[in-house]
């Protein structure tokens, strides 16, 4: 009686474990689902991609060879891309129902989903490229967005019996609020005043010294630009879209016109370093990090060798700079 007591219990424990609400994030990657299907009218969202708004559209992916179909509502996102991209990012937003009953958390129901801009092989390069932009700044630190890569085919809802279909390489961005929960803490809710002093501090140096090491200068703290702000003790901003930097190297990118005459992929000091303690902490993080970051892009298969061997020489240029001219001063552009 005592056995049979013990085993039903640790049947109920086992259920309770794999039963338990997970993010839908969580779930992609616990089930190692890396292909999902994205069912819309695209003939008609394209042809209005600049409207701010959003369509019906389903979701699918099949786990245990079973296929699940999740509703949500689909947006374009980027202004910029709208207008150079045949194909914009998309923001998906999750019917919260169908989430419960799959037992994943609706509480996280919307999620970026960064895709090709154009059907060419070269944009599939860039997504991956920047793909691997967050990976290198997960080196460096956890308060940081995870991504998640997928295989999606899209369905084009203009022939039920026969549909237009494209299948293209993207990645799902975690949820904003989600990494707050993560690292305990909440997404700061609005503008930071210029020259906020809670800003100087070892988080913020050491994501523009990631800026810097990706030379990406579409960014601004006090703006929300690129960056969300997470709100604890003290501020810790959160880099995201890096689809501008130099690592990526996009054919439609721009240099920021705000900051002095540069090329893409020549770096520009745009953090004036005011807080010597925080800057010498930032670079000592991200010096030691070196191999870790090299060894990161060596390993990311996904991309072609010409790529990787491309990026590990742009990276190494920026460690070298960094080891000989830790001084950084504002607005130094260090051209490649």
């Amino acid at each position: 009686m005592r056995t049979l007591y013990l085993t039903t219990l640790s049947c109920f424990w086992v259920f309770a474990v794999f039963a338990q609400d997970i993010s839908l994030f969580e779930y992609l990657k616990n089930n190692e689902i890396k292909q999902i299907q994205v069912k819309a009218d695209f003939d008609y969202i394209l042809a209005h991609k600049y409207a701010d708004t959003t369509y019906k559209s389903n979701v699918y992916w099949t786990v245990n060879n079973e296929k699940h179909k999740i509703d949500t509502k689909l947006s374009l996102r980027g202004r910029y891309r709208r207008r150079v991209c045949s194909f914009p990012p998309i923001r998906l937003n999750f019917s919260k129902k169908d989430l419960e009953k799959v037992n994943i958390i609706s509480e996280f129901d919307k999620y970026k989903l960064v895709t090709h801009c154009d059907t060419l092989p070269v944009y599939e390069d860039y997504v991956l490229r920047e793909f691997l932009a967050y990976e290198i700044y997960q080196n460096l630190t956890d308060a940081s967005l995870q991504v998640y890569p997928l295989e999606i085919e899209y369905i084009y809802k203009d022939n039920e019996e026969n549909p237009t279909t494209i299948t293209k390489k993207a990645f799902l961005i975690e949820n904003e609020d989600e990494l707050a929960h993560r690292m305990n803490t909440k997404v700061y809710d609005g503008f930071l005043p210029e020259g906020e002093t809670k800003l100087e501090n070892y988080e913020t140096y050491l994501v523009s010294l990631f800026m810097l090491m990706i030379a990406n200068d579409d960014y601004d703290f006090n703006t929300n630009r690129n960056v969300c702000i997470l709100e604890g003790n003290h501020f810790i901003p959160i880099p995201y879209d890096f689809d501008f930097c130099g690592l990526v190297n996009a054919h439609y990118a721009i240099a920021n016109p705000n900051i002095p005459t540069h090329r893409l992929r020549d770096r520009v000091v745009v953090q004036q370093y005011s807080n010597n303690e925080a800057l010498k902490k930032a670079i000592e993080q991200v010096l030691s990090k070196e191999e870790s970051i090299i060894s990161t892009i060596e390993g990311a298969e996904y991309l072609s060798k010409g790529s990787r061997k491309d990026i590990k020489k742009y990276i190494n240029s920026f460690f070298k700079h960094l080891e000989k001219n830790p001084e950084l001063p504002h607005h130094e552009v260090i051209t490649y």
